[in-house]
């Protein structure tokens, strides 16, 4: 399978190779933006994987001239295509579309989680926050001052912030690893929630809640509250929101059988 692929977003777009490779022989290929036509005339590609924000008209007409099935992920603003947009069935986690009316085939993907990521062992800690914003939130410093001042002990990971609480940037095997041992992972955006779910982390992904603090404290002090929340998170990411999952859906629309297969096959190896 040949794979074109225009995207600076390694999460969604590293978790679909991640799995692509697995059930599939994958050659990707990832051209600058302006080499788009010059790739597609030289090459026959079986899919094309898309973040929404580098849906240009260039790239719009590319997917109407070669047929291209597509996958697009991330939020786009662009609305002049003309073409009807195939959504994969409905997630639990928000599904934005990224482009209006697709005649192609054309499929959108959310965040997802990796099956069998290897990850270090950290000491055990209270409240992890995992910083995807990407760029400094007054809001944010404002939570954080507020935990502070309530004694709670917690640490930030993840993207730069001004802050004494920051440790640095992590991987996604740093991120499922801290957030195993972390009573509380506290997200910024729904990047991780899926992997840190997995990892029978507790996430709490309101940053913007008022009442911050106390609900965060309440989730401390009631440990059998938060092992429900965690059995519950992680049961509805295994049976529906791996990056296997996101695949098989795709595949069973392109006509692919027997990829899919391999998907829901991958799906039940990590189960057993």
């Amino acid at each position: 399978m040949r794979i074109l692929t225009v995207a600076t977003n390694d999460t969604i777009l590293s978790g679909l190779q991640r799995a692509l490779g697995k059930v599939a022989d994958v050659l990707i290929y990832n051209p600058q933006v302006n080499s788009i036509y010059e790739a597609l005339y030289q090459n026959k590609f079986d899919l094309f994987l898309v973040e929404g924000h580098m849906i240009k008209p260039s790239i719009i007409s590319a997917i109407e001239e070669f047929s291209l099935s597509t996958i697009v992920f991330g939020h786009c603003e662009h609305k002049s295509a003309q073409f009807v947009l195939q959504l994969i069935p409905e997630h639990t986690l928000e599904v934005t579309p990224c482009v209006d009316n697709y005649n192609a085939n054309v499929y959108t993907v959310d965040y997802a989680a990796n099956l069998d990521i290897d990850c270090p062992n950290y000491p055990s800690s209270e409240v992890v926050v995992f910083n995807s914003l990407r760029s400094e939130s007054d809001f944010l410093s404002e939570q954080l001052n507020k935990l502070r001042e309530s004694q709670i002990p917690f640490k930030v990971v993840g993207n730069p912030i001004n802050t004494s609480e920051y440790v640095g940037r992590v991987e996604l095997s740093d991120i499922i690893g801290l957030a195993k041992t972390a009573k509380i992972s506290l997200c910024t955006t729904h990047e991780y929630i899926p992997d840190i779910a997995l990892a029978r982390g507790f996430v709490y992904s309101d940053i913007e809640d008022p009442n911050l603090v106390n609900n965060l404290r309440y989730y401390l002090d009631n440990e059998e509250e938060r092992a429900k929340t965690v059995k519950n998170l992680y049961s509805s990411v295994l049976s529906a929101h791996t990056y296997f999952h996101r695949l098989y859906d795709i595949f069973i629309k392109l006509n692919l059988p027997e990829e899919a297969q391999k998907c829901l096959q991958q799906i039940a190896n990590y189960q057993s």
